[in-house]
C-alpha cells in the first residue's frame, strides 16, 4: 500500500499547478472549425460519431 501511495504522489500536482493548467485551458482560443465528416473520397459519409 506504501508503494502505492508513493507512486500516486508522484502523479499529484499542487493546487497552483493544476489552477495555472485550468487557467490556460479556460483561456483557449476556442474559434475552431469543425473538421468535415469522413466521406472516403466518395461523397458518402463513413463514420457515425
Amino acid at each position: 500500500m506504501r508503494d502505492e501511495f508513493a507512486a500516486f504522489q508522484k502523479t499529484a500536482v499542487t493546487r497552483e499547478e493544476f489552477d495555472a493548467l485550468r487557467n490556460q485551458l479556460d483561456t483557449t482560443d476556442r474559434n475552431h472549425t469543425q473538421r468535415p465528416p469522413a466521406t472516403g473520397g466518395s461523397g458518402a459519409i463513413q463514420t457515425d460519431c
